[in-house]
């Protein structure tokens, strides 16, 4: 009887948990975007057309369609694992005026201006696990191809 029930509430959950948007399809939050097997570490910069944009984080989604060079201090061992694939860029950290963190205010309008469909070309450092941040703000997006 308890496996049955177990198994009627697994069900039940897979049933009413809705599906996450793709990356390509740009609809809504795309939660938990992974930096690639291989591009941790990578610090240079990247071509591609941004997905989406959450205001309320701050960040956006970018679908690489170029690796350009890199810069000192890569230690990504494949950077071209990021071709094709959705990857949320961060802005950088500054200290604020009463000495805690908060992302840097230029950058943050920056990203207020940015829309779907966008493309740009961004300098990137990883942290070396899961983030990438701006390096400086980046000459203005374009629409379209």
């Amino acid at each position: 009887m308890k496996r049955w029930i177990g198994w009627t509430i697994g069900l039940i959950v897979l049933w009413a948990v809705p599906a996450a948007p793709s990356a390509a399809a740009g609809l809504g939050k795309i939660e938990d975007i992974k930096v690639p097997p291989g591009a941790a570490g990578f610090r240079g910069t990247l071509q591609g057309k941004i997905v989406s944009v959450d205001d309320t984080e701050g960040t956006f989604v970018v679908e690489v369609e170029k690796v350009g060079r890199t810069l000192n201090g890569n230690t990504a061992k494949k950077p071209k694992a990021m071709l094709a694939h959705p990857v949320r860029i961060y802005p950088s950290v500054v200290r604020a005026k009463d000495g805690g963190l908060q992302p840097d205010p230029d950058q943050t309008r920056f990203i207020r201006q940015l829309h779907p469909g966008m493309k740009l070309l961004i300098t990137v450092k990883s942290d070396g696990l899961f983030r990438f941040r701006m390096v400086g703000i980046p000459v203005k997006p374009r629409m379209g191809t």
